[in-house]
């Protein structure tokens, strides 16, 4: 009898282990594929001392009149410029040159006071220069995006491997969008307080899985456990048919 349940237990344990295992391979299966991201920090003290940390990849799609076509944010040739870091709220302004041409994007995070504090990137800015989509007239398109983004905690940063899709406004007419601002693996961090360059506790999105390997996952829980108990029930006939057998004999 107690080598029936010590079968049952190993054969639960593979199980367990085995689902762990198919878990883990889908949630790190691109984890080498993480590109490198630049963090970008403002603080009014001094370097050590930032009230902002923000890190995440920039593409814009942008289709406005004549001007169309798709634009990476060179974050290892930006730099940031100014910054606020106020009590409700908090700004960080990022500029590059590209083309000979100034370029810059401002995030605006505000305090949510409430029984539980919180904050949000609540605005995002954009100066692009137009000769960065070979349009041969160099004029600043300004652009808006207005949300309450990637609410966190007070003392918390948001975390996502998402890629989301943000619709961005030109600032003379926010009735449709003329651009997508694509952002991937965000990290951000506002109001914050510790005296040094290191993200606070993560909050996390939602999932970091495509809902193929969530389909992937489901299926190979389900095909172990349909093994393990027609293993199972094939182990308890056998079982009963050999005390049966010994019985009569």
């Amino acid at each position: 009898m107690n080598s029936s349940w010590n079968l049952m237990l190993i054969l639960l344990s593979g199980f367990v282990n085995t689902s762990i295992l198919l878990e883990r391979k889908f949630l790190t299966a691109n984890a080498q594929d993480v590109p490198e991201v630049e963090i970008w920090t403002y603080g009014h003290d001094s370097s050590t001392k930032p009230c902002i940390m923000v890190s995440f990849i920039v593409r814009l799609n942008i289709n406005y009149g004549i001007i169309e076509g798709t634009y990476d944010l060179p974050a290892k040739q930006s730099r940031v410029v100014s910054g606020n870091c106020g009590v409700k709220t908090q700004n960080i302004l990022i500029e590059w040159t590209d083309k000979n041409h100034r370029n810059a994007m401002k995030l605006k995070f505000n305090l949510k006071l409430a029984k539980e504090s919180s904050y949000s990137l609540d605005e995002i800015a954009f100066e692009i220069s137009t000769s960065l989509f070979a349009h041969n007239d160099n004029t600043t398109l300004k652009l808006l995006h207005l949300a309450n983004d990637f609410t966190t905690w007070l003392h918390w940063s948001y975390l996502c491997p998402n890629d989301r899709e943000l619709p961005l406004y030109h600032m003379e007419n926010m009735e449709e969008p003329v651009a997508i601002m694509e952002v991937s693996h965000i990290h951000l961090e506002a109001f914050h307080v510790q005296n040094k360059m290191q993200f606070s506790r993560p909050i996390k999105c939602d999932t970091g899985l495509s809902t193929g390997q969530i389909i992937a996952i489901s299926i190979s829980s389900v095909l172990i456990a349909v093994i393990l108990i027609g293993t199972l029930i094939w182990f308890y006939c056998w079982r009963n048919r050999y005390q049966s057998g010994y019985i009569r004999i």
